[in-house]
């Protein structure tokens, strides 16, 4: 009689198996078989008492979930009989999330910054729902805050991340923690450059200014400035004064900085305005005319010639003077054009050329010449020591009697010296730089010495006299002989400066150029 085989011993791998594992039924002991038959086995498994018509030794991972009970029978069979069946079961535990990242953002925060913890993508093979908690890690040490926000004070220097734990309604999974991110100083930034004046011409001083400075951790603005003329450094510092000319392009760069850190630098580019020229003409009118200085013109030419002196029947006025020089200007600036008139001449009252050329008064016999009176271009507001070039005016003539003279020459830094038929009378003296020209002496002194822009009055009685003529000083008055030029002058700035003594037969002129 053929006997059954015995019931074997079985279990399940794994033991704790969870969503994600499949199941195996392994031979702990096997059937053993009275007559040595070789045995096969017979497999059938439950799902919570069910039978799930799986007939192997396996059980995939996609028919498990978490809670469900999985039972296996395993049964020898001998080619003839079926022995009784051994059975395991197990439990499908429940399966942790799983979290793929964290992270601290932003990755070089400031001082100022708020922190935030952000999680990777989360999984949970059972399909549960994900909670995430949070922890922060300062400097080593974990602190109190538990969100996904770092909101405490941060301190320069301090080392941050973050541990995110996910979990289900179970258990926790692995902590993730973070990269680690340094507290730095926060590099601070402008908004705009801007550059004045626009246009700019050769000359001018540019200066360069910025707006926007903003440092998030509230240091001082200590921002650089430079510049460049085609592209080659020309200077530091928000001004720049020279070294270009019209068509260069000039840029400002500011870079924002705040003694730590620099940020990014903000530029602005300006092509040097091209300078204009011209050229302007005054004849004596008898007023102040005036000239506006172009934009971007810094330096003029001016050529200016005082007026002649008064003659005096057959002896002569002194003629003007004439001088050439380069001045510095301003652009926009207004300067003022002031043409010497001629002198007169005159037997009773003569009045002196305009600006500045002296007058005469007397009565009886003689002729008289009055001064010349110079030219000049002054600065406001416009007063005597504002002028900037002057010509003098020839001194005037004195004639129709036995002692007579004519007028000095005007111009030059020391104007001319009237003359005299008798050297028993002096005539009067021309302007120098420094003071009036002497009046010159008759029986009594009748003429006034030359002044500050101004020629000598003379007075006449039985003779002529002749006046001073206009000038930087005025020269003075001659009684009985002609009166001193006075002479010209040239700022001490000034360049290319010419003198040329006596020159003006008329009435004075000037010619600007640039």
């Amino acid at each position: 009689v053929n006997g059954g085989p015995t019931a074997p011993v079985v279990g399940i791998t794994p033991e704790t198996p969870q969503t994600t594992d499949g199941l195996a039924a392994t031979m702990v002991a096997p059937s053993t078989d009275p007559e040595g038959d070789a045995l096969t086995y017979t497999y059938a498994w439950t799902r919570d008492g069910v039978d799930m018509g799986e007939s192997s030794s396996t059980v995939t991972a996609a028919a498990t979930a978490k809670g469900e009970t999985w039972t296996v029978t395993v049964a020898a069979f001998d080619g003839g009989l079926i022995g009784p069946a051994g059975i395991a079961s197990v439990e499908i535990l429940n399966t942790v999330p799983t979290l793929a990242s964290a992270t601290v953002t932003p990755t070089a925060p400031s001082v100022h910054d708020t922190l935030a913890c952000t999680a990777g993508a989360t999984a949970d093979a059972d399909g549960d729902d994900v909670g995430l908690s949070y922890a922060w890690t300062v400097n080593g040490t974990v602190t109190a805050e538990a969100s996904s926000s770092y909101t405490s004070a941060l301190t320069l220097g301090d080392t941050i991340s973050c541990t995110i734990t996910p979990s289900d309604d179970e258990a926790d999974g692995t902590p993730v923690e973070s990269a680690i991110v340094e507290v730095n100083n926060a590099a601070p930034s402008i908004t705009t450059v801007n550059i004045t004046p626009d246009p700019a011409y050769i000359g001018d001083i540019l200066t360069c200014s910025y707006t926007g400075f903003e440092d998030a951790d509230g240091d001082a603005d200590l921002s650089t400035i430079a510049w460049t003329i085609d592209g080659m450094l020309a200077g530091t510092g928000t001004t720049l004064s020279g070294g270009f000319v019209g068509g260069n392009e000039v840029v400002c760069t500011v870079t924002p900085g705040d003694g730590i850190t620099t940020g990014e630098p903000v530029s602005v580019a300006l092509t040097i305005a091209e300078t204009s020229s011209g050229e302007a003409s005054y004849d004596f009118v008898a007023a102040s005319e005036y000239f506006d200085v172009p934009e971007g013109v810094t330096q003029l030419t001016i050529s200016a010639a005082g007026a002649m002196g008064g003659d005096a029947e057959d002896r002569t006025g002194g003629y003007g003077g004439h001088i050439d020089a380069t001045i510095d200007v301003v652009p926009g600036e207004v300067l003022q054009v002031n043409v010497g008139g001629p002198g007169s001449t005159f037997t009773g009252s003569g009045v002196g050329g305009w600006n500045g050329g002296g007058d005469g008064d007397g009565s009886g016999g003689g002729i008289s010449g009055s001064g010349g009176g110079a030219t000049d271009i002054r600065r406001a507001p416009y007063e005597l020591e504002g002028r900037l070039v002057v010509a003098g005016g020839g001194g005037g003539g004195a004639g129709g009697a036995a002692v007579e003279g004519d007028g000095g020459y005007g111009g030059g830094l020391v104007g001319g010296d009237g003359t005299s038929d008798n050297p028993t009378y002096s005539p009067g003296e021309g302007g120098t730089q420094s003071e009036g020209g002497l009046s010159g002496s008759a029986w009594l002194t009748w003429g006034d010495a030359g002044e500050f822009g101004l020629g000598g009055w003379c007075y006449h009685d039985g003779s002529g006299c002749g006046a001073g003529g206009g000038g930087w000083y005025g020269g003075g008055a001659g009684s009985f002989n002609g009166g001193g030029g006075g002479s010209s002058y040239a700022e001490p700035s000034a360049t290319d400066v010419v003198h040329f003594s006596g020159m003006e037969d008329g009435p004075g002129s000037m010619y600007i150029e640039w």
